[in-house]
């Protein structure tokens, strides 16, 4: 597994990040030393595997998991899936009111479902369900991409004789990411994303990604180092 070296910065942008981080390890501390093994219970009591800890007795040798706490996470995330999907239309826009068309807000819902379903949003919706039944937070992360399409193609190569292939464009696109808590971290008490001084997600990226990226000229032109556990 390979991670990139810490970059150099300017002054200013060296404070800046500086400070960014310090303020992304305040909250990690923070999340690990309050959630995380609670969080660890719940995916083992969701998943069935057996802890010693689960003992009643010194005396108790069974290893049986009762799967009612599973059957119950499904059942919640089934019904919340079947409310928020179960029609065709699953979200609605409301028009401005001073709009004296309505024709064009349909004409936006009816693309707007289009995008969402190409980019599988309903798939990065259940997931987060899944995430918010088990560990009690369900988040997700809105990702801008940019997407290649290939869509079929004619072109006239003499009269009566037709090229048949494809043609290929690139537009940009908004996905939904499903975020597991034990990847996120924000600033702590507060009630609302939008009133926390920030928030991070950290994501294991393979090398592949993070070469093309570079050449790309998305991440910083910087030596990509070998991983260790520090």
């Amino acid at each position: 597994m390979q991670v990139l070296q810490k970059p150099q910065f300017k002054d200013g942008q060296d404070r800046l990040v500086s400070w960014i981080l310090s303020n992304v390890d305040e909250w990690r501390t923070h999340r690990d030393s309050n959630f995380k093994e609670k969080w660890r219970e719940y995916y083992r009591i969701w998943r069935g595997i057996w802890d010693p800890a689960d003992k009643m007795r010194d005396s108790e040798r069974s290893r049986l998991i009762s799967p009612a706490s599973q059957q119950a996470v499904e059942s919640t995330v089934s019904e919340l899936e079947e409310a928020t999907f179960g029609r065709d239309q699953w979200f609605d826009i409301h028009d401005d009111l001073a709009d004296q068309n309505p024709q064009d807000i349909a004409t936006a819902k009816k693309l707007l479902k289009e995008d969402l379903e190409k980019e599988k949003c309903k798939a990065a919706i259940a997931e987060s369900l899944l995430l918010g039944a088990i560990y009690g937070t369900g988040i997700g992360e809105l990702v801008i991409d940019e997407k290649e399409e290939f869509t079929p193609a004619e072109q006239p190569i003499q009269p009566g004789v037709i090229a048949r292939g494809s043609t290929s464009k690139v537009y940009k696109c908004v996905k939904l990411r499903a975020v597991s808590p034990f990847n996120f971290s924000t600033d702590p008490g507060i009630a609302d994303i939008d009133d926390a001084l920030g928030c991070a997600i950290d994501e294991l990226v393979p090398r592949h990604i993070v070469i093309k990226a570079i050449q790309d000229g998305i991440y910083e032109d910087v030596e990509v180092g070998d991983y260790s556990s520090t």
